[in-house]
């Protein structure tokens, strides 16, 4: 009898552990869910040193945020991807976010060929507004917000490059 006891609090506090863990989880994807629904007010650094914000952002095109660093393997590829797709993103709105100081983000812009791409705006995040923003500290992270300043698209890690094709095509 004590056994079948001890066997049911055993389980009675395993179920309630794992509910107050699912609750937990929810309750933090809910808020960052919550956060990246509509796009907040930001202030970062352009290469030029100039004071870049929600304010600069083009109104009537979708925006892709890409939050990178030059030393990742992965950024590195997914810069290639950009420059390599470059003729299907040339009415999007792309911003490359970085936490690295400006000469080895433009040193990365240069090595990639995007320095001189039109639609391609590369950011200093020196006080880390983007990984506030997102909860998020990895990279690379790609958001994707429409003309409204809506999330349409959130991704972190490899980038499935026809995916976002698909879902910007949807998103038109």
């Amino acid at each position: 009898m004590k056994n079948k006891i001890k066997v049911l609090l055993l389980v009675l506090f395993l179920v309630i552990m794992a509910t107050l863990v699912f609750k937990v989880y929810d309750t933090i994807n809910t808020k960052t869910n919550t956060q990246l629904g509509r796009l907040t007010e930001f202030a970062m650094r352009t290469m030029n040193n100039r004071t870049f914000s929600r304010l600069d952002l083009e109104t009537d095109r979708k925006k892709i945020f890409v939050h990178f660093n030059s030393q990742c393997d992965i950024c590195q590829n997914e810069a290639l991807k950009f420059r390599e797709n470059q003729s299907d993103l040339k009415m999007f709105q792309i911003l490359f976010v970085s936490t690295e100081q400006p000469d080895m983000i433009v040193q990365f812009a240069s090595d990639y060929e995007l320095l001189k791409v039109e639609n391609i705006t590369f950011l200093y995040d020196q006080d880390k507004e983007f990984e506030k923003w997102t909860n998020s500290s990895r990279v690379p992270y790609i958001l994707v917000y429409d003309e409204h300043d809506v999330l349409i698209y959130k991704h972190k890690g490899i980038t499935d490059f026809a995916e976002l094709l698909k879902v910007l095509e949807r998103a038109d």
